[in-house]
């Protein structure tokens, strides 16, 4: 119990390698117990899994990412909604990290397993996050598979407004706004929380460079890396923090950097495109305050030729929601 609370306040605090190290040792104490406590076991690994992501350690974040799995199974031998979780963590772990491909089949695995539970919901949800990739890959083929989700889930209302949502993401993409904002107000009235949905793409600058790159952008995506080539750097505790309201329209307002390690040249593009976000509207005449962590780091490659780790030339922009649940 301890460990956890302790690695999260280094980790938000911007020691990261204080917090892997927390966590190393709490696993390396706790590794045998996933039959006695999986939860709690599984939750060590969820977290190393997020730190080691920020740290660039790919690797780590991929076996911490199945051991949630694995814990889960050894001391949980009836699949649940747990598990569920877990397949879909690794699933969006696997588009991160091994590509697009590697997440469709996962989320597809992941959608086989929810059904053989009878939960249609989460089926639903992974089948969504399937097309989406797909999309990525092929517009035209993501898009009839999200309509064809979105016709067979007419009796479903979950599934319903999950694939609606995502379809007017990708009609803002494609610059329809006036069919986006008609198709949310008829699948999204107003909550108490706004739920993201456009993120503008961003082109992140390299100052050793004049190349850049595209990222992609929406909700997990914005953990995603940006593909970039560029001599080495350090990319030791470079992050920000990032304030913004969330006005009852939907639109951003207030956006501030509140805290920041380094220099921050890499984040202004970024910056701009959460200025440029749509959420979705929400009751209340109060704006809604969001705060989130960006960490701008790189994956450690093993050199051909050596058991040395070096940084890969390829830069990743990591996120962090820092608002508590309400």
């Amino acid at each position: 119990d301890a460990p956890l609370p302790h690695a999260e306040n280094l980790m938000i605090s911007g020691d990261y390698r204080g917090a892997r190290a927390v966590l190393g040792r709490s696993l390396r104490r706790n590794k045998d117990e996933a039959r006695r406590h999986p939860e709690p076991l599984s939750e060590l690994y969820r977290a190393n899994a997020l730190v080691a992501s920020h740290l660039g350690y790919l690797d780590d974040y991929w076996r911490s990412t199945y051991s949630i799995q694995r814990t889960l199974d050894a001391g949980i031998p009836v699949e649940d909604h747990r598990h569920l979780q877990a397949k879909m963590e690794i699933a969006a772990m696997s588009a991160r990290v091994r590509g697009l491909e590697s997440g469709r089949i996962a989320y597809q695995e992941a959608a086989k397993a929810a059904r053989r539970q009878g939960r249609m919901d989460i089926a639903g949800m992974a089948e969504v996050r399937s097309a989406m990739l797909v999309y990525k890959q092929s517009p035209s083929s993501g898009k009839a598979q999200l309509r064809k989700i979105m016709d067979e889930a007419r009796g479903d209302p979950f599934v319903s407004i999950f694939a609606k949502a995502f379809y007017a993401r990708m009609l803002l993409t494609d610059g329809r706004k006036e069919e986006a904002d008609a198709l949310l107000r008829e699948t999204l009235p107003a909550g108490s929380r706004p739920v993201l949905i456009y993120s503008p793409p961003f082109e992140l600058a390299e100052q050793e460079l004049d190349g850049i790159s595209k990222v992609p952008a929406g909700g997990a995506d914005l953990a995603s890396a940006n593909i970039l080539h560029r001599p080495s750097r350090n990319f030791e505790q470079m992050w920000i923090d990032v304030s913004f309201l969330v006005q009852p329209d939907g639109k951003v307002s207030d956006l501030d950097v509140v805290r920041s390690e380094k220099d921050i040249f890499w984040a202004r593009p970024l910056l701009k495109s959460i200025s440029g976000r749509r959420y979705s509207a929400f009751a209340g005449k109060l704006p809604y305050p969001k705060l989130e962590r960006y960490t701008y780091t790189a994956a450690y490659d093993r050199l051909t030729g050596s058991r040395t780790a070096a940084r890969s030339p390829t830069a990743r922009v990591e996120y962090l929601d820092l608002m508590p649940p309400p």
